[in-house]
This record gives structure tokens, sequence and C-alpha cells, in this order.
């Protein structure tokens, strides 16, 4: 069997089995090219669908590049949380009749239902978690933290 029937199959394979991945899987355009390369018939189905996604992938990484939000492979749920909150937050602020729905909704006058959504948008889905080499630096504050507590 040919090289690029081998890495058709595999390449294919990669795909089908991250479509109903519950994370984010990209890959960068420069995956795609390297399969546009192999092929030999330029206009055969496969090829075209390749440059479909090629194109598509090439917008999504500029999409990401562009607005914040739009999440990228190492998004982490906390960061897409957090971006969500962030967006509902200030798309209630910002319109004002879902800001007088929402304070008719609580009883509470809309200035400070306003306040309330401006605050929780600091950390809107709590703080985050520890990173994997935070630990040591997290103990080390804390210690000093009681340190400084039982001197003063």
């Amino acid at each position: 069997m040919p090289t690029t029937s081998r890495h058709l199959r595999i390449f294919m394979f990669n795909l089908f089995n991250h479509i109903n991945s519950p994370t984010i899987h990209t890959r960068p355009a420069s995956y795609y090219t390297q399969f546009l390369h192999r092929q030999k018939s330029p206009s055969s189905p496969f090829r075209k669908w390749l440059a479909d996604k090629l194109r598509t992938q090439q917008e999504l990484e500029r999409l990401q590049a562009k607005y914040i939000g739009t999440g990228h492979p190492d998004t982490t749920s906390w960061e897409w949380k957090t971006n969500i909150h962030r967006d509902t937050y200030s798309s209630i602020v910002g319109h004002p009749p879902q800001l007088a729905y929402m304070s008719l909704a609580l009883n509470e006058p809309a200035a400070k239902v306003r306040a309330q959504l401006l605050r929780k948008m600091i950390q809107p889905a709590g703080p985050p978690p520890p990173r994997e080499g935070d630990e040591p630096a997290i103990l080390a504050a804390a210690a000093a933290q009681r340190a400084a507590g039982r001197g003063a």
C-alpha cells in the first residue's frame, strides 16, 4: 500500500475521532496542506473537501487571533466559563431593556442590578484553578501570611 494512502487513513481516523470530542481540537492550517500536496488529481472530491477544511481552519485561526472569547485548543473549562459569563453579564448591562427586565424580576433597582452584574464580571466563575507549577508558590505565600499574622 502506498504511503499516501496510509497517511490518508491516519488523517481520516484522527479527524473523525476528534469530531465528537468534548474539548476543542483544532489543528494548524499547515497540518492540512501536507495532504493537499500528496493528492495526484487536482479535482478529486477529497482534495476539494480538504481545501474547504483548510480554508475553514485558516478562518478559525484568524477569528481566534482577533477575538478573545472564541477559544483555542488550550482553553480550559474555567476560561471558557469565564468568557461565557462575562459575555452574558456585559450583554445584560449593555442592553437597557434586558437590564430593566432583570431588575423587575429581582425586584431591585436597575442601578443596583447593574452594579451587581459589573461586580460579578471580575471573577464570574470563581477563582481560577491552581496550575500544575503553582502549588509550592501558593503554599509558601500561605505560610508567609500565617507567619505575618503571628508576628503582629
